[in-house]
Order: structure tokens, then C-alpha cells, then sequence
């Protein structure tokens, strides 16, 4: 590939992205077995709208890369489960071992306009921050 090929491919610019946040008003937030973490921050949005409280609504349909970090108040005695949904649909799920505090998962899905992304924690948690982020790919 050429140089001018490739900068051109580096200068691409995302037609919808959007980055919804929690942020504990206070030291860290319970969240309940099987509840959705309540997303309390729209940091950007293009064309893509953060559906209070509970996830990111799409608004144009496309292939999507979507992540989700968390930090967990606490090192656990039990692992920590986080799903992300599309609509009722898990399509990815990360666990954070007793170990750590932090976790990461990211994957590609095709997205609908009118879908929602929403995490959920089967195992409950105690939250100090989250975030989820979708970028149409194409």
C-alpha cells in the first residue's frame, strides 16, 4: 500500500459515534443481580442517542464497533460478570477474575436503527465507573 493510501484510510472519519458514561456521584454504586448499569453521561453523540438511563439508542444501521470498560470499587471474593445487550440479545460478555478491579471486552455487530446497547451484571456489582462506545465501521 502506498503512503498516500494509507493516510488517506487514517483520515477516516466514523459517521456515528457515540460514548455514553457512568460516573458515581458517590464513592461507588450497588448494582443489583441482573440490572443494567444506569448510564448518567452523554460525552458525545453523533446521529446516536444515549437512551437514559439505560444504553446507547442506534440510529442509523451499520456495522458497529462497540466497547465496554468498568473499574469495580473493590478487588471481589466472587468474579464479576458484564454483558453487553443489543435489544434483549447478549453479544459479548467479559468477567472481571477476583483479582482485578478493572475489565475490558469489545466486539463487532451489526446494528439496527432503533436497537439498544445496554450492559447488564447477572452477578450484580459495585461500580465506580463504566462506559460504553459504538462507532459505525460501515
Amino acid at each position: 500500500m502506498s503512503n498516500s493510501s494509507s493516510k488517506r484510510r487514517s483520515r477516516r472519519s466514523y459517521k456515528v459515534l457515540v460514548y455514553a458514561s457512568y460516573i458515581s456521584p458517590t464513592p461507588a454504586i450497588a448494582i443489583p443481580a441482573n440490572s443494567a448499569i444506569p448510564f448518567n453521561n452523554q460525552v458525545f453523540a453523533k446521529n446516536a442517542t444515549v437512551n437514559p438511563p439505560f444504553g446507547i439508542l442506534i440510529q442509523e444501521s451499520g456495522i458497529y464497533g462497540i466497547t465496554f470498560n468498568v473499574t469495580l470499587a473493590a478487588i471481589t471474593a466472587e468474579t464479576t460478570t458484564f454483558e453487553i445487550f443489543r435489544n434483549n440479545t447478549p453479544i459479548a460478555t467479559v468477567t472481571v477474575p477476583t483479582t482485578s478491579t478493572v475489565a475490558k471486552v469489545a466486539t463487532i455487530d451489526f446494528l439496527r436503527c432503533g436497537d439498544i446497547l445496554s450492559v447488564r451484571t447477572p452477578t450484580g456489582a459495585t461500580v465506580l465507573d463504566a462506559n460504553l462506545t459504538a462507532a459505525k465501521i460501515d
